[in-house]
């Protein structure tokens, strides 16, 4: 029910919408309740891109960076990955920071039980990638990824994987990469 009450002013002012100010000296007029909640969303949202949009561009690193295939240079894989090729897309995986690799697997070739210090983002793009979790490559237990496919594994999972026919990876990360062997399990 409505009731209205007047003010020492002799405004009228509506009670039963709780807390409504009298008197604003602000606005031209009295703003009800759900006016003014809008009214101050408004100015929320305004101050917060006016605030944050600032912060979004200086945060903007340079120029882009685009890789048409036929820049994509291979080098060899070393260390755990000997027997692939890789590039560097963006970022250098030896440093601390975030990186984009991609990894030529020929087919059959297989990457045994290991993990990584940081989260592995993979996406295959062509070929087939099997993965399983654990510490013993066991061919039967993989997962098919065709191409397509995307996986994340958590920092510290031991896993594994094997390339059926040459596969090709993208993988994202934060440096520095690193790819620890896992013994296999007794």
């Amino acid at each position: 029910m409505r009731e209205q009450t007047t003010n020492a002013r002799g405004q009228h002012v509506r009670s039963d919408v709780g807390y409504v100010p009298s008197y604003r000296p602000d606005f031209p007029r009295q703003l009800g309740a759900n006016e003014e909640w809008t009214m101050r969303l408004r100015v929320l949202l305004a101050l917060s891109l006016l605030i944050g949009l600032p912060m979004m561009v200086s945060a903007s690193p340079g120029a882009p960076t685009i890789v048409t295939p036929d820049q994509v240079k291979w080098s060899p894989g070393t260390g755990p990955l000997a027997g692939t090729e890789m590039t560097v897309l963006v970022g250098d995986p030896s440093k601390a920071g975030p990186f984009t690799i991609r990894l030529r697997i020929p087919d059959g070739a297989k990457l045994g039980a290991h993990y990584h210090a940081d989260t592995e983002r993979v996406t295959v793009l062509s070929g087939t990638l099997l993965v399983g979790i654990g510490d013993n490559l066991v061919e039967s237990s993989m997962t098919a990824l065709p191409a397509g496919s995307f996986v994340s594994i958590p920092a510290g999972v031991h896993h594994y994987a094997m390339a059926k026919g040459e596969t090709i990876l993208q993988i994202g990360g934060t440096g520095p990469f690193s790819m620890t062997a896992v013994e296999p399990a007794k």
